[in-house]
């Protein structure tokens, strides 16, 4: 706003965004001589302008003044004009609507000293010329603050996972741990964190983890194991069974990159803490029949198919073809989509 105010040749610019219709003021900026009017503006004034919901109603790009906004009558009446402008003395001012959509008024608004007179026709058609550029600026922060809101509602559904997870680096570096994984961490039963990175005991399993990181940061994602392979058996001190542990590549990496960029959700099974819901409730949400329902809520608690035709006594192609059932039923296309559907709730 201040590069603005001097190209123009003005005193000052501001730049408003405010979500409709809460009136929420998504981002406010000024710059130009008068330091804190657009503050005081904003936390003043902005509810009450009348030209404000003007401005928004009008055609984009449309450069306007306080005379084509506001009638004498109202002129005299505005806390805005009345107050505002005496107390920094910006007695002409002119708008542009640069919204890209009706859920928000996004505005810019260049102002000049009472003393200096109008604005004149040369800062008219300059300020029309920054108008794209102003819009290209409004859609990325509202792409920035959609992202924002996603990460947050993100981040909300991985903290409150029934299941222990965590997201690692390719180094094994925990960068995120919900509280269940933080449960499973601290008992320190075959598995920890040392050095801030995650530590497995079972000499097996650790080479077994070690390999698949290194698979996941020099190799493509698509390039992952099937899901029949993707646990890895991580036994316990105690002598209680052995923790079960997936680790799926996150999206977001379309070659292979550093270690410390490589991102992987490694989800801990713990037989003895079954998670889900049960099966019943898997039948009624989704239509599926008991064995599917009883498969499903099997592999939501870390099994295999194999596994769970051994434990029921059924051929694995029986197993694999309820499996197929269960994925069209659900709207999964593997076998771990149905471990995070199951794993959230649903």
């Amino acid at each position: 706003m201040d590069t603005l105010a001097r190209e123009l040749g003005c005193d000052a610019a501001y730049f408003k965004l405010v979500s409709q219709p809460e009136g929420e003021v998504m981002a406010g900026v000024g710059g130009g001589m008068v330091d804190g009017s657009d503050r005081d503006y904003l936390h003043n004034y902005l509810a009450t302008d009348v030209r404000v919901p003007r401005v928004a109603l009008a055609a984009r790009r449309a450069v306007l003044d306080d005379a084509q906004l506001i009638s004498e009558d109202e002129r005299r009446r505005s806390p805005f004009h009345n107050e505002w402008v005496p107390r920094y003395g910006l007695g002409h001012l002119l708008h542009v609507n640069i919204a890209q959509s009706l859920r928000h008024t996004a505005i810019v608004t260049c102002a000049q000293a009472t003393a200096r007179g109008e604005f004149d026709t040369r800062q008219r058609r300059l300020l029309a010329l920054y108008v794209p550029h102003f819009e290209r600026a409004v859609l990325l922060q509202l792409r920035l603050l959609e992202l924002e809101q996603q990460a947050t509602l993100m981040n909300d559904a991985f903290v409150h996972l029934s299941l222990p997870a965590m997201v690692l680096d390719g180094t094994a570096r925990v960068i995120r741990a919900n509280a269940a994984a933080q449960r499973a961490l601290a008992g320190r039963d075959g598995i920890g964190v040392a050095q801030g990175r995650l530590s497995i005991t079972d000499p097996e399993a650790a080479r077994e983890v070690e390999r698949r990181l290194r698979e996941a940061t020099f190799s493509l994602p698509d390039t992952a194991r099937s899901d029949d392979t993707s646990r890895i058996s991580v036994g316990r001190p105690s002598g209680l069974a052995p923790y079960r542990l997936e680790l799926l590549p996150l999206p977001g990496r379309s070659s292979p990159g550093p270690a410390h960029r490589t991102a992987l959700l490694a989800v801990l099974h713990d037989p003895l803490q079954p998670a889900g819901r049960p099966a019943d409730e898997l039948r009624r949400r989704f239509g599926l029949t008991p064995a599917e329902a009883r498969l499903a809520q099997a592999i939501g608690q870390g099994s295999t198919t194999r596994e769970y035709a051994e434990e029921r006594g059924v051929s694995v192609g029986t197993a694999r073809f309820q499996m197929k059932q269960v994925l069209a039923k659900t709207g999964c296309r593997r076998q771990s989509d149905l471990v995070r559907l199951i794993a959230r709730g649903f």
